[in-house]
């Protein structure tokens, strides 16, 4: 219910460089033989591919146009309406940007 900064981690997957520590570092420090901790990635051993369900059943409409004012120079306008918020604020990720980048 809390997890949302951790999502995506899992703290009891065995970490993935685990078996690459050398034995000097082994031999000082024998508990990195249990290293624990690695990243969920969607749609990977049972997690799911997406964040959030899409809803097909609702559309609205949208429209957008463009003109070429000169060779350098466009202007582009648009207009929809939207059931949900088009920027996904739905997926924040709390205590950074809005448009922080999902693992998928």
């Amino acid at each position: 219910k809390y997890d949302r900064i951790n999502r995506g981690f899992n703290a009891t997957v065995a970490a993935p460089f685990a078996n690459q520590i050398p034995a000097d570092m082994l031999a000082r420090y024998p508990q990195l033989r249990n290293l624990r901790g690695g990243l969920d990635f969607a749609g990977v051993s049972g997690n799911p591919r997406v964040v959030g369900v899409n809803d097909m059943n609702n559309w609205q409409p949208r429209i957008g146009a463009a003109y070429q004012l000169s060779n350098k120079l466009v202007m582009r306008g648009g207009y929809g309406l939207y059931f949900l918020n088009p920027n996904n604020d739905t997926l924040q990720t709390v205590g950074f940007s809005t448009n922080t980048p999902l693992v998928n």
